[in-house]
């Protein structure tokens, strides 16, 4: 009897102990943080990061809003000055593995223009997101994506609050303004790229209550400028190189000049948008469509460069 008690209570105990040995253990397990970049890539980090390497401007721009600086240990000339006690790599364009494996980063912060280099990165073992931002939609998740590997929960809830409010009262304020309904066509380079739907330029435009004349076409076609009138926009966002051949096509369609589409000289970058001045961009492509829809205005519009 008595050796059946014993028997039951070392079991017991040794039962116990393994739970407590157990649970004691994972306690000390690190918490894995894992986050897939636009690549749908996912990335695995043993502990929040603390050599951060930034090369996306959306996402420098992030860090220091929520005053995580200092961890960033080297950034890209164009975040220098957010980063000051950070490594200076140069260009985005020109960044290296070689300059970034000197800096022993636990994590790389890439943009859609460094891809190659986020490749090798991780073919040498670094972690690296890839972060394109090319669409509004996007701006919105990767507040709550990068809050997870930098343990700032609480900062990214208050940006995207932020964002929406703002979106919201934007919306709300573009479908008053004059250039609401206007057909507008967005040339986004010398090549004559169009933006068609699926865009971050029909993303903008939507937002400033104006209809994408290339809405019937995905991304970003190249078209001829015959091509372009048949899609018969009534304002046409356009480098101002454009601007002579477009003409020339005017004239041999035919049409009067007063019926011509209004040109607008825009000098465009989709690096230029991001969480710090998303409804600035917004704004000035505002300004410069509600001018070309006014029907007595005067003079060229003022690029949207400046």
């Amino acid at each position: 009897m008595w050796k059946r008690v014993l028997l039951i209570g070392l079991a017991l105990f040794f039962i116990l102990t393994t739970v407590a040995v157990v649970a004691v253990e994972y306690q000390q397990r690190p918490q894995v943080l894992v986050v897939n970049d636009d690549t749908n890539t996912e990335t695995q980090l043993l502990h929040p990061p603390q050599r951060v390497v930034v090369l996306e401007p959306g996402m420098g721009q992030l860090m220091h809003s929520w005053q995580r600086g200092n961890l960033v240990v080297a950034c890209a000339e164009n975040l220098a000055s957010l980063f000051p006690a950070a490594e200076n790599l140069g260009p985005a364009a020109e960044v290296n593995v070689a300059q970034i494996a000197a800096t022993r980063p636990d994590l790389v912060i890439a943009g859609a223009q460094q891809e190659s280099l986020v490749k090798e990165l991780r073919a040498y073992g670094f972690p690296a997101l890839l972060v394109r931002l090319n669409r509004l939609n996007s701006l919105m998740v990767w507040p709550e994506r990068l809050a997870t590997v930098l343990v700032a929960e609480q900062q990214a809830a208050q940006t995207l609050r932020l964002l929406e409010k703002d979106r919201t009262e934007f919306l709300s304020r573009a479908k008053e303004t004059l250039g609401a309904g206007l057909r507008v066509l967005w040339v986004v380079d010398e090549q004559f790229t169009i933006a068609g739907r699926n865009t971050l330029e029909d993303d903008l435009l939507a937002l400033v209550g104006v209809d994408n004349a290339a809405a019937v076409l995905n991304r970003y076609p190249t078209l001829s400028p015959a091509d372009i009138l048949v899609l018969n926009p009534q304002v046409i966002l356009a480098p101002e190189t454009l601007f002579p051949e477009l003409e020339k096509q005017f004239r041999i369609s035919g049409a009067e000049p007063e019926n011509w589409p209004r040109l607008v000289p825009v000098a465009w970058s989709p690096d230029q948008v991001a969480w710090h001045d998303v409804f600035t961009q917004a704004e000035r492509l505002l300004d410069y469509l509600e001018l070309a829809s006014e029907e007595n205005a005067e003079g060229a519009v003022p690029s949207a460069g400046n």
